[in-house]
């Protein structure tokens, strides 16, 4: 069976669903289309925008403060690179402020023979 995967590199935006946007960065060695791939042990992200969960707790906005909480989850359980799984358009990383982090998409897709 061949199925398609999602893969997220380099340059790849991010969600929060208390509110901050950013761009993903990837460490591995593996390149595709000319940019690192993203790996579930990348998770030093730039998070930008106001956080909705530590805001209403000050009572004022504040800025996105993100602080992961773990590796990456819901990644690749086919293809790894350097020991490390590789991470999805379906993966999420967790803040410690309450956030949930996602890929917003992928334009990177390989196919996986299982």
């Amino acid at each position: 069976m061949i199925k398609v995967e999602k893969i997220i590199t380099t340059g790849s935006s991010c969600k929060c669903n208390e509110g901050g946007i950013g761009t993903l960065k990837g460490t591995s060695k593996l390149v595709v289309n000319n940019k690192q791939v993203v790996i579930e042990t990348d998770i030093k992200q730039t998070l930008c925008g106001i956080c909705k969960t530590q805001s209403e707790k000050i009572g004022q906005p504040i800025p996105c403060g993100f602080i992961s909480i773990g590796n990456w989850t819901n990644t690749s359980k086919t293809i790894s690179t350097e020991g490390k799984k590789i991470v999805l358009c379906s993966s999420m990383l967790k803040c410690l402020h309450g956030g949930k982090i996602t890929p917003n998409s992928s334009s990177n897709r390989v196919e996986v023979k299982d």
